[in-house]
């Protein structure tokens, strides 16, 4: 099971005693030997034993643990020991809800992430081009479902700013998240024009917006059952 997920290439959340919460992004591995990462941020040194964890976006949340084998090339990139086990632990993510609203999304080339100081994950992306007029379909603490008029690639890193309405405040979100998968094609404009689905997931949500992102999908699920 490592060999077929690390194989995806997903964004790892790491932690140790020295560090709270360190992303990453897997960038190469050797089944059985290593897994090559990139860290955003922070240098590890050899011999640091990690948590690290990676969400599937509508599957599930795995962890594993490992330790930084040697640190080659860039200081970013870290070689990381091959895990023994990773275990699955759950198999929804977040509670989801239906938030019909306007979001923002730019697609992240290369211009816009050195801008953000976003390290991009190994892929071919298309150029940047600025910030796109969305709408949101459905939303949870993990990611989110839009409806965007330009196409986007499976793991495409694209930046998204959008507001959600809370009980107590508006929760504003200025995300980075990965194209996950196209869902399809949704009519608009009493069906004379057609624009593509997509599912996001969240890459560097920070905790404490995530837990206020959760209350507020709570929130908006209590107030539609009680219509």
């Amino acid at each position: 099971m490592a060999e077929r997920l690390l194989a995806e290439r997903p964004s790892l959340r790491l932690r140790s005693g020295a560090i709270a919460d360190a992303l990453a992004t897997v960038t190469g591995t050797r089944p059985g030997r290593d897994v090559e990462v990139r860290v955003e941020g922070v240098t590890l040194p050899a011999g640091t034993h990690l948590d690290a964890s990676f969400t599937r976006w509508d599957d599930a949340t795995y962890r594993f643990t490992t330790t930084v084998l040697a640190l080659p090339g860039p200081a970013s990139t870290h070689v990381l020991a091959w895990p023994a086990e990773v275990v699955r632990e759950q198999h929804r993510n977040h509670v989801r809800a239906a938030v019909h609203t306007s979001v923002r999304l730019a697609p992240a080339g290369p211009r816009l992430a050195a801008a953000r100081g976003v390290a991009l994950p190994a892929g071919n992306y298309p150029p940047a081009v600025g910030w796109q007029e969305a709408d949101l379909l459905d939303l949870s603490a993990g990611g989110a479902a839009v409806a965007a008029p330009a196409g986007l690639c499976p793991d495409q890193v694209v930046l998204v700013r959008a507001e959600v309405a809370g009980r107590d405040r508006t929760l504003v979100l200025d995300v980075r998240a990965r194209v996950v998968r196209a869902t399809g094609t949704i009519s608009r404009d009493g069906g004379r024009g057609q624009i593509s689905a997509y599912g996001l997931q969240f890459l560097d949500l920070p905790p404490g917006d995530q837990d206020a992102l959760m209350a507020a999908i709570l929130w908006r699920k209590t107030i539609d059952r009680s219509r």
